[in-house]
């Protein structure tokens, strides 16, 4: 297992077990394309560590292979690249589709059919370490007939190495400087970073220590999380925007819910509820019953 001082791995508090702090891979693959969008002269380069040598990727040849695609003169489209891939509007950079629309290889494909090379091997590899990360599903290698999309079942596995190598690929690691010139913002490069490591590590773990048969890295996620604060923006008005009273009072109303899935049809002090294995207290069921009678209450006011 990796050094318990790095970055990606912390004490557990709560715990005597190790603490593995990852970022959302998912909002990493909008980082990514938001960066490459953002560069000034619109080129990117990052060193392949299948060959030790720097890819560049230039966002016009994107640009160009779609108006390409879209002409008259082409009758069939290779790739799903759009508008809102190439020109997103700051609320629909928040949205992965589009962002995923620039590495699959359906684009890798497209631009390879017109002689996009340096852009092609650029969004090959990141294309590649999206796809080792987003597996979901053990079938996944067979369905999509693609080694990478198979589920890691060793820790001698070829794209756990290829995810730590293409950690520190970015230039602006390599030149330990916080100028950025035709690579990623700082911040991305070391989230990048601490993620792939994190990822490794906690991949390991789970193979080696908690003996796994198989990892899904694209379960690791925070999309439970997510789906949590879409409830709570909901209950506060679908408002995307929320301050901390509509937070707060959308957790009561959650945590209301929960205790509404109690079973308590014969009920005494030391009942367990369905949810929780902690018997509950005289002063709990209390709270509970008179939040109950309050709700009836403000219902036929």
């Amino acid at each position: 297992m990796e050094d318990q001082r790095c970055s990606w791995i912390c004490a557990n508090p709560a715990l005597e077990k190790p603490l593995f702090r990852l970022f959302d891979t998912t909002h990493l693959i909008k980082n990514l394309r938001n960066n490459w969008l953002n560069e000034k002269n619109k080129c990117l380069e990052l060193l392949d560590p299948r060959d030790n040598a720097y890819v560049s990727g230039n966002w016009n040849d994107l640009c160009c292979l779609y108006n390409k695609e879209t002409s008259k003169a082409s009758g069939v489209r290779l790739t799903t690249l759009n508008r809102i891939s190439l020109w997103p509007d700051s609320f629909e950079r928040q949205r992965v589709a589009p962002a995923m629309a620039i590495f699959s290889n359906k684009t890798v494909a497209g631009l390879k059919t017109f002689n996009f090379n340096s852009t092609t091997n650029f969004c090959e590899l990141i294309g590649k370490a999206i796809k080792i990360l987003t597996v979901r599903s053990f079938m996944s290698g067979v369905r999509n007939n693609d080694v990478d999309c198979y589920s890691i079942t060793s820790i001698e596995d070829s794209r756990l190495q290829f995810l730590t190598h293409l950690a520190v690929a970015d230039p602006i690691l390599q030149a330990n400087n916080s100028s950025r010139y035709k690579c990623f913002s700082k911040q991305t490069s070391l989230a990048v970073h601490q993620t792939f490591y994190g990822i490794v590590a906690l991949t390991k773990c789970l193979l080696v220590e908690k003996e796994f048969a198989y990892v899904l890295l694209g379960k690791i996620v925070s999309d439970r999380l997510e789906a949590e604060f879409g409830v709570i923006r909901q209950l506060s008005g679908g408002n995307y925007f929320i301050g901390c009273d509509q937070f707060a009072s959308s957790l009561r109303v959650r945590q209301l819910d929960v205790f509404s899935k109690l079973d308590i049809s014969d009920f005494n002090v030391d009942h367990e509820g369905s949810c929780c294995q902690r018997s509950m207290s005289a002063a709990e069921l209390a709270s509970i019953d008179s939040a109950c009678s309050f709700l009836l209450n403000y219902k036929y006011m």
